[in-house]
């Protein structure tokens, strides 16, 4: 309330925030969250506290082992603000049951959404939360992979549309254009003109580090990149998972706040998503991304590429 204002921080405790994973990123980003004074949050996971999860997970201690990450994490947000409105789902998000969980097709199951960080690893997973939300204009973020990432460089803020160096984002991007009917920015979405990556933006932010510069080479040990859990595949580094978690959440308290200053965010298709928040939309290619296979094959979602 000091950094900000009275009427930002009031935003604030107004505001429901659904975190998806409570892994090596989202659970820091809950951290951060409710540390940041927001009013209501949704924790989604149904994986328990793993030994191997102590290197990187806010939630994980020896005392935790074996229990539900979405049970400790709330626990502690109830620790850091009493006064915090926290639901769990103790479950694993999907295409099936993405509307459930953001409460869009069981009205009154709770307070509406305002804005939903995507911290899973699962690139299937992950495109159907994004469709689901672009559709019925719920602001989303979505976090890359983190695995095998050895140091902390930039942590990048962009459109997914955009992000590069990231596999997993890749993927998502990826079946977004092929299964979800997104843009591609490309001839195949705009005819007759070039290729130019404003044209295909999504709306959605991608936070993520880039997978390309590691800090030192492969050595005797070391498993590579990717597949982060109990079966010991792949490695991780808390300074980055956090890092990651951190940014996220950086995002999500600056745009809750504006939303609560009546900032618009400069444009007007940002006023009006705000505007439509939770209505499914009605024209555009936003209005055929939901439910898969909606659109029906055109042309302009098409193509493989990245």
């Amino acid at each position: 309330r000091r950094l900000y204002g009275d009427a930002r921080f009031d935003a604030l405790t107004d505001a429901h925030v659904v975190v998806l994973g409570m892994g090596g990123v989202g659970s820091w980003a809950v951290e951060a969250l409710a540390r940041s004074g927001v009013g209501a949050l949704t924790l989604v996971d149904l994986d328990f506290v793993c030994v191997t999860n102590v290197n990187r997970q806010v939630l994980a201690a020896d005392s935790s082992v074996g229990d539900a990450k979405a049970e400790v994490m709330r626990a502690r947000v109830l620790d850091i603000n009493p006064e915090c409105d926290v639901r769990v789902v103790n479950d694993f998000v999907t295409e099936r049951n993405v509307e459930a969980v953001l409460g869009i097709v069981t009205p009154g199951s709770g307070k509406s959404v305002d804005y939903v960080l995507d911290a899973i690893d699962g690139e299937n997973d992950k495109a159907a939360v994004v469709a689901c939300c672009v559709h019925h204009h719920i602001p989303v973020l979505v976090t890359g992979g983190a695995g095998g990432i050895d140091h902390l460089g930039d942590i990048v803020l962009e459109d997914l549309a955009n992000a590069t160096f990231n596999r997993l984002l890749q993927r998502v991007r990826r079946l977004l254009r092929r299964e979800y009917f997104f843009p591609r920015g490309g001839e195949g979405a705009f005819p007759g003109k070039k290729r130019n990556k404003k044209d295909g933006k999504f709306g959605v932010s991608a936070v993520y580090a880039r997978e390309n510069a590691n800090y030192f080479r492969k050595s005797p040990g070391t498993k590579g990149r990717g597949g982060i859990g109990c079966d010991g595949v792949g490695g991780s580094a808390v300074f980055v998972t956090g890092a990651l978690g951190f940014k996220a959440a950086s995002h999500i308290v600056l745009r809750l706040m504006e939303a609560g200053d009546g900032a618009d965010d400069g444009d007007e298709e940002n006023r009006g998503k705000k505007a439509n928040k939770g209505r499914p939309a009605a024209a555009g290619w936003r209005s055929r991304v939901w439910p898969r296979g909606k659109a029906g094959g055109g042309d302009s979602g098409g193509g493989d590429g990245g």
